[in-house]
């Protein structure tokens, strides 16, 4: 009654109409945070209407002011009990997604892991329209929270990234949250889709919103209950959340219309007119979504609230889950062991989906660990892994009958990914041979709430786990042609865009490499690592040695003619240092084919083509595992040459991957990469080994004081360092870089903004200037910077001829330290172009000649 009589003081006056006071408190009564609403109705239902009605007539001051009769008492009673089977469904719906959500998959199906006991956030990384980065999540709990929204009148929160970055989990991580209220939102309901769903329906469905809410995904709520859940959501669309796992799964080879959308729940239309709807606000406005997609995949920019992109581990979210994963068995601690000691084992467990796979596939058979200590590949884990399913179900792929059933869940996968097929039934496993005894292997998990429990469906555990598979088939089956192991390079097909009707373009345009499905290069890949000399070993047991060196040779053909074509003419960028040859992801990717092959000669012929002075891969997504690409490729070229790595996802790890290519490195920029104070320790000894690095730049990454240390060791042989900018340093990191600065007489531009190097970093940063011969250039802004620190920065640059630009905004200077630089510039101010000091002065001063 106090809550009434605050908000909403016109329903006391008595003036209302009955009707009118019944809306008013029915919009009360659903507006209610989750809290109070559960509370209130919890209260309620353990009264029966008569307790209530007695209750109602006894508060003279509150409700029986308004509701003046019994009949209006009555329809107030009415109006409360009517709420139970709204309450009684939103607990269901938080038990369903509790149970769906509470286990982790394992290899052996009788165990269970609890989620809440083995997952670890990833890197989620904010983006805005433009592509440009605007910080990071701090857990999964902000996933729809403001935080990073760019667009308020859109209402999707777009996830992208590369396969096994977390994706599917990020969703599972987030519905277990919003069962348990720990979620940032205020929404009542979340139902949880695959995309795979949608293609599973005929071209002829048509169902209406309900339907494949109710009778697709979730148990139908019967009779007042499901039109009083209706009736909300219909009033309060934003209290609902609809997410939508592996977009890019979706598979539609029919046109809908490019116009076509519906705007009522009731109106029945094919399910991807339904999607469609949703997603464009035209069906439950204002209601949340959440849609997942690999790199790539095209989508509507203007239906994007926020962008988040997974960029899998860092280092020290890779030690918690290695450590989590260990607990109190020895297997898995020598398996976390073996990780630590192998460095490119390290950056592929920075990918979640790999690291799983090598902990799982392991701790199931230690013998696996002897292998690990040589070439580690993608498609060495994934054979692994395999190994490990089928050894749990007492089948080794090297006898007959483990051969032969491999060979079965091989030609499933490619059945499946040749028609774009994730959602497999009976008929489907038992044309490859596949009987519901060899279920018990685990590589197919059940996918049954599909279609509505009519027939049970499965799916392959893991989507690049279907893409190896094919890759196997490919290699394996003795009537596939040779030309038929090429036939998912896109440069050898005409392929369909995934045709949404909002997607655009038409069933007759060719895909280019980049719109090819992500599933394809993946088995490409896996393909090159079958084929590869290298494990000969893993094929020869299973086909005739003629066949695989024919399959051989033919994908090397075809490989060395495209590195061929695309490498010959790379595209050129003129920049200050030089020419630039600019990389795209799709060369990349090519790169990672040569790298899994592990071709000298493929090596050798893509190196040829870099030619420019400047290497430029910036906005590629380069990893640390594809610094190990690189350094293969680029080993073979001789002559001196820069490399801009801005922008990506490499970390200390990827630093130790570049190391043979420090001989002839003469400029390295690896701002905003995630870069901590090993890897700067790492390219410090490589510096100081060769000498031959003249320029660096290591903007924003995770650099503290014991970096700051590194550095200044290669600062006075380092002319051109440019920027430090955005780091973790402190005073005592500033004291080291500028006693660096200070003996240093080349370098003549220093970036340090958003440090933390304070009054004491700033007062060594004055020595270091006061009489310095080259310096033109400082950046200190945003550095924490008061009085003390300003004062002596003034008085050192009275005393300096040289330096045209000092960057001191963003700080706690005060009016004072605004006087002493007007003082400056008026002594001395033919040699400063350029002193900027945005701070909270009583007036804004902004100095410049």
């Amino acid at each position: 009654m106090t809550h009434l009589n605050k908000k909403y003081p016109s329903i006391f006056t008595g003036h209302l109409h009955n009707q009118s006071a019944l809306e008013v408190v029915k919009n009360i009564l659903v507006s209610l945070k989750e809290g109070a609403f559960r509370a209130t109705v919890n209260i309620l239902k353990n009264m029966d209407q008569n307790e209530l009605a007695d209750s109602l007539q006894r508060d003279e001051g509150g409700m029986n002011s308004v509701f003046g009769s019994t009949q209006l008492r009555g329809h107030f009673t009415y109006l409360i009990i009517q709420s139970y089977p709204f309450c009684q469904f939103c607990e269901k719906l938080q038990h369903q997604l509790k149970q769906q959500t509470y286990f982790l998959p394992t290899i052996t199906q009788g165990e269970k892991v609890q989620l809440q006991n083995m997952y670890i956030d990833t890197l989620m990384e904010l983006l805005s329209d433009k592509n440009e980065r605007l910080g990071y999540l701090e857990g999964v709990d902000q996933l729809l929270s403001q935080k990073g929204v760019f667009n308020d009148k859109a209402q999707v929160t777009f996830i992208t990234g590369d396969a096994g970055t977390g994706k599917s989990i990020l969703l599972q991580q987030s519905q277990s949250l919003w069962s348990k209220g720990e979620l940032d939102t205020g929404a009542r309901f979340l139902f949880a889709f695959s995309c795979r769903q949608f293609s599973a329906f005929q071209e002829s469905d048509k169902i209406s919103l309900w339907d494949l809410i109710f009778k697709h995904n979730y148990t139908c709520p019967d009779g007042d209950m499901r039109n009083n859940v209706v009736e909300y959501i219909l009033k309060n669309p934003e209290m609902a959340i609809f997410t939508f796992d592996g977009y890019d799964e979706i598979n539609s080879n029919f046109d809908q219309g490019t116009d076509y959308e519906i705007s009522s729940p009731e109106e029945t239309a094919h399910p991807l007119v339904l999607l469609k709807s949703l997603l464009s606000g035209k069906l439950l406005n204002g209601s949340q979504k959440v849609v997942t997609a690999r790199t790539g995949t095209e989508f509507l920019s203007m239906l994007v609230r926020k962008r988040v992109i997974l960029k899998g581990f860092s280092i020290d979210q890779l030690q918690k889950y290695t450590d989590k994963y260990s607990q109190g068995n020895e297997d898995q601690k020598l398996v976390s062991v073996q990780i630590n000691s192998n460095h490119l084992l390290q950056s592929l467990c920075l990918i979640p989906l790999f690291c799983w796979i090598v902990f799982e596939s392991c701790s199931q058979s230690v013998e696996i660990l002897k292998t690990l200590d040589h070439g580690v590949t993608l498609t060495s884990i994934f054979m692994d892994l395999v190994r490990a399913f089928f050894s749990r179900s007492n089948l080794n792929i090297y006898t007959e009958a483990g051969s032969w059933k491999l060979r079965a869940f091989a030609k499933l996968a490619h059945l499946g990914m040749e028609k774009e097929k994730f959602v497999l039934n009976y008929d489907h496993l038992s044309s490859c041979g596949i009987g519901e005894n060899d279920l018990k292997v685990g590589i197919l998990i059940p996918a049954s709430y599909y279609d509505n429990g009519k027939t049970a469906t499965f799916q392959f555990m893991h989507l690049t786990l279907q893409s190896f598979l094919t890759a196997l088939h490919l290699v394996l089956e003795e009537q596939m042609s040779t030309r038929g192991i090429l036939q998912f390079f896109p440069q050898l097909q005409s392929q369909h865009f995934l045709h949404l009707p909002w997607r655009g373009g038409s069933k007759s345009q060719t895909k280019s490499s980049s719109q090819t499905n992500e599933h394809h290069h993946y088995t490409n890949l896996f393909l090159c690592g079958l084929l590869s000399k290298q494990n000969n070993d893993l094929q020869e047991p299973l086909m005739s040695l003629p066949l695989l060196r024919k399959k051989q040779e033919l994908l090397f053909s075809f490989l060395s003619d495209n590195v061929k074509l695309n490498f010959r003419n790379l595209p050129l960028d003129k920049i200050d240092d030089g020419i630039a040859v600019r990389l795209t992801h799709d060369m990349l990717r090519m790169l990672r084919y040569i790298f899994e092959t592990r071709s000298d000669k493929l090596a050798k012929l893509a190196a040829k083509g870099f030619s420019a002075q400047v290497i430029k891969l910036t906005y590629c997504k380069v990893d640390s595992f594809d610094c190990e690409v690189l350094a293969f490729v680029l080993q073979y070229q001789k002559e001196f040459y820069c490399i801009n790595l801005d922008n990506n996802n490499i970390s200390d790890y990827g630093i130790r991957q570049l190391k043979p290519l420090f001989s002839n490195l003469t400029t390295l920029r690896l701002c905003d990469n995630q870069i901590q104070d090993e890897g700067v320790a790492i390219f410090t000894n490589e510096f100081l080994k060769y000498k031959a690095l003249k320029g660096l730049t290591l903007f924003t990454n995770h650099i503290t004081d014991i970096g700051a240390k590194h550095i200044a060791r290669i600062i006075e042989e380092c002319p051109h360092f440019r920027r430090l900018g955005n780091n973790r340093i402190t005073g005592e990191g500033g004291r080291y870089l500028a006693n660096a600065i200070q003996r240093s007489k080349a370098i003549y531009y220093v970036g340090m903004w958003g440090n933390k190097i304070g009054d004491e970093g700033a007062k060594h940063f004055a020595e270091a200037i006061r009489n310095h011969p080259n310096l033109s250039a400082v950046s200190l802004a945003a550095n924490g910077i008061t009085f003390s620190g300003g004062r002596s920065l003034a008085a050192a640059l009275k005393e300096n001829t040289v330096l045209k630009s000092l960057w001191l905004h963003d700080n706690e200077l005060t009016d004072d330290n605004a006087a002493d630089f007007a003082e400056v510039i008026r002594s001395n101010g033919q040699n400063k172009s350029y002193i900027s000091l945005r701070n909270k002065f009583k007036y804004t001063l902004e100095l410049r000649y």
